[in-house]
């Protein structure tokens, strides 16, 4: 608990303001990319209905190619299966409530092959908040976001 984890240099002056230049740009940059992300979703919603509607329903499951003057779109099959995945921990301790001693033989087995390895973490920049943002913001972007995968799973 002691542990010092986090350092913070308080700027003044030019420092300040320069550094607030670079993170107001770092923002525009991060929210711009985020616009386009969002409108190349909502282009490629659309893309999708428009080529689905020039063929029967039937042809869902063929590649469907539209061939224009200028460009080709293509649009995949749709695909229908199962998605299989087992949850080891809980077979892991229904095996340790069934047999009591294979506790003690585990935990020696995990002792055994466990390897710790010393790493070196490059520093990362996170991307720059203003004073101000907070839950409210992180609230309305899980909403967005929500709504959007809403929307596509309808649509789909």
């Amino acid at each position: 608990k002691g542990e010092v984890s986090k350092v913070i240099a308080n700027l003044t002056k030019q420092k300040s303001s320069a550094a607030t230049k670079l993170a107001t740009r770092y923002k525009q940059i991060d929210s711009a990319q985020k616009k386009i992300t969002e409108q190349r979703n909502t282009l490629n919603l659309e893309m999708t209905e428009y080529v689905s509607s020039l063929f029967d329903a039937e042809d869902a499951i063929y590649t469907r190619v539209v061939d224009t003057a200028s460009m080709i779109l293509t649009l995949s099959k749709a695909q229908k299966g199962t998605k299989v995945s087992v949850n080891f921990e809980k077979i892991l301790e229904e095996i340790l409530k069934i047999v009591p001693e294979l506790t003690s033989q585990v935990d020696s087995l995990l002792k055994k092959y466990t390897v710790i390895k010393e790493f070196e973490k490059k520093a990362a920049l996170r991307t720059p908040k203003l004073k101000g943002e907070g839950v409210l913001d992180k609230i309305i972007k899980k909403f967005k976001d929500f709504m959007l995968k809403f929307r596509n799973n309808i649509i789909s």
